[in-house]
């Protein structure tokens, strides 16, 4: 009710930035700048810039490649409404080689009839990578350090010490925080104030523990910088420049985005391209190298034999080879991504420039021996293993 009084009383139109979650989240986020007196104490982000030198977007095969792509694209077919019928999950799946679509489709039922390319789910903690994405832009605009203390921005919060806790360590879960969603999560517009009450019990850097606060507490101080909600920031800065028109964000940093194959696979390419997704530069090489998975001992020296990123970790898929009985990756060694509790895929092989992605709610029956069959089909077709 407030929403639409407020609508009203300014006189605005429906639009992709006056939603409930959106205005609420604006409102407070201004009146937290003017409590603090910090307002237009930071200079705005801008907006992804235009490039001379466009790079590969998403585009589906034609002529000559269509008809040598045929025969894959009915195998993986009839693999994927196979896997449909045994997992009792319905999907939608994206297979991408530097832009081309070499398979698209949807397969199976669920409570609404058949499933669609255009029926977005929750792709649960891939929400991880996007919010490193959309922090990557703070980064290489220089508005935040990846290494900055959060103190810096959020008074609450050290600057120095055994407590301060750096943006670094949010986004590798090495702050010492635990649990997703806690304390009312990212929409609690004074979550920084709740988390500084851990301080005493919690130790930065000490240990790798997977959770989500950290990427809410990135995101108050992303919110502080710009003046905008992060639910404002995502759609202005990610969904609407990349036209991702299937994806939705209204609950949590770590954890609340739904979406589909086909608008991951974008933001799976923008990654691929280190940056920029056809005319539309999002950050530079430089800042892309600085998101990758890096093994964390180099910063904290107590946490040992873990490759993480901002948002991105190494999604390598390994098989064992029955002559030999040795493990092998299928693909590359090279493969990025992150991972989902909804088992939804999105993977993107440096090494091979391709990109995978699949939304589903849920693994269902037989799930990783179908995922492995998919992948040596892939492996197969672009003849990965050749020297």
């Amino acid at each position: 009710m407030s929403f639409i009084h407020d609508m009203d009383l300014k006189k605005l139109k429906p639009g992709p930035y006056h939603t409930p979650v959106i205005m609420d989240g604006d409102f407070h986020i201004q009146l937290k700048q003017k409590v603090m007196g910090i307002e237009n104490k930071y200079p705005p982000l801008a907006y992804p810039e235009m490039t001379t030198l466009p790079a590969p977007v998403l585009s589906p095969l034609a002529g000559k490649e269509k008809e040598k792509n045929f025969s894959f694209e009915k195998e993986m077919n009839a693999l994927c409404m196979e896997w449909a019928e045994i997992s009792g999950e319905p999907f939608d799946m994206l297979i991408a080689s530097d832009g081309r679509i070499v398979f698209h489709g949807a397969f199976g039922e669920n409570l609404r009839g058949r499933f669609t390319l255009e029926e977005p789910t929750e792709i649960a903690s891939i929400t991880k990578l996007y919010t490193g994405l959309l922090f990557a832009q703070f980064v290489d605009q220089g508005l935040i350090g990846i290494d900055d203390p959060v103190g810096k921005y959020l008074p609450d919060f050290p600057k120095t010490g055994e407590k301060a806790i750096t943006l670094r360590q949010c986004f590798t879960h090495t702050s010492g925080f635990y649990g997703h969603g806690s304390l009312g999560g990212v929409q609690n517009p004074w979550l920084d104030n709740s988390l500084d009450l851990w301080l005493p019990y919690i130790e930065p850097g000490i240990r790798h523990y997977y959770n989500g606060m950290g990427y809410n507490l990135a995101g108050k101080v992303m919110e502080i910088v710009s003046g905008k909600s992060i639910f404002h920031l995502m759609h202005e800065y990610l969904f609407v420049p990349l036209k991702l028109q299937h994806t939705q964000l209204d609950i949590d940093l770590a954890y609340g985005i739904r979406s589909t194959a086909y608008d991951m696979a974008v933001l799976g390419q923008m990654l691929l391209n280190r940056g920029i997704y056809g005319n539309l530069s999002f950050f530079s090489e430089e800042t892309y190298e600085a998101l990758l998975p890096v093994d964390l001992e180099e910063y904290f020296p107590e946490i040992k034999n873990k490759m993480w990123g901002i948002g991105i970790t190494p999604m390598n898929r390994y098989l064992k080879d029955e002559d030999s009985g040795e493990k092998r990756n299928i693909l590359s060694d090279d493969v990025i991504g992150h991972g989902s509790a909804t088992s939804s895929i999105l993977n993107v092989d440096l090494e091979n420039r391709i990109v995978i992605s699949q939304s589903r709610m849920d693994a269902g029956k037989e799930y990783y021996d179908y995922l492995n069959r998919a992948y040596l089909l892939i492996e197969k077709y672009f003849d990965t293993k050749t020297p």
